[in-house]
């Protein structure tokens, strides 16, 4: 995979100039493309785990208005953990879709490989201190002081309108689950205590 190479010389090359103790790779595409081959150069890898709320995940990359597949595979792809007809979802459904997919991926990558190293926090714990703490101490990063910037909403400076979930994809939501196999929903711990009409 030549973007993991590339990605791999320079995480030496800082290494080499920075002299750090840990790397942390972010990036949406990470367990979706990228997993195995990082694992095949890293075989001590640990995971972070970052869920935010599916429904808002959903609402937020549809209000940008892209084209679904300038990012995402079909969801009836072969590789896919969760194949479905696209021809069955709307665009809501399918970056329903593509959370779902993207949570069972990360489950198939830590079973594929025993990742035991990993930790899970949800968007709404990134202004936990005790969470955040707890994340450093689990995988030995020192710290002196921890300080909370102010939140950013990207969609709000691009002058995308605010997410706010609507009745009608509430519904899109529960038709969707509708779908999915009793044992997949259960796979997913973020779903356990889960509520979409709490929020």
């Amino acid at each position: 995979d030549k973007i993991v190479k590339k990605k791999i010389r320079r995480i030496y090359k800082l290494k080499n100039k920075h002299e750090f103790n840990h790397y942390i790779e972010t990036g949406k595409f990470f367990i979706k493309t990228h997993c195995d081959a990082f694992y095949k150069n890293f075989k001590n890898i640990s995971i972070i785990k970052l869920s935010r709320n599916p429904l808002l995940n959903a609402k937020s990359y549809l209000n940008r208005n892209k084209n679904f597949y300038l990012d995402n595979v079909r969801s009836d792809s072969k590789q896919n953990c969760l194949q479905i007809d696209p021809a069955i979802l709307n665009k809501y459904q399918l970056y329903l879709w593509n959370w779902f997919e993207t949570e069972l991926r990360y489950y198939r990558f830590i079973e594929k490989y025993s990742i035991g190293k990993r930790y899970e926090i949800k968007t709404e714990e990134l202004s936990d201190i005790k969470k955040i703490k707890g994340l450093f101490d689990f995988f030995n990063i020192e710290y002196d002081q921890i300080i909370f910037p102010e939140p950013i909403n990207t969609n709000a400076e691009q002058g995308i309108k605010e997410t706010k979930i609507s009745r009608n994809e509430l519904d899109d939501y529960l038709k969707f689950l509708d779908i999915i196999p009793n044992k997949i929903i259960d796979k997913i711990k973020y779903l356990e205590k889960f509520d979409p009409i709490s929020f």
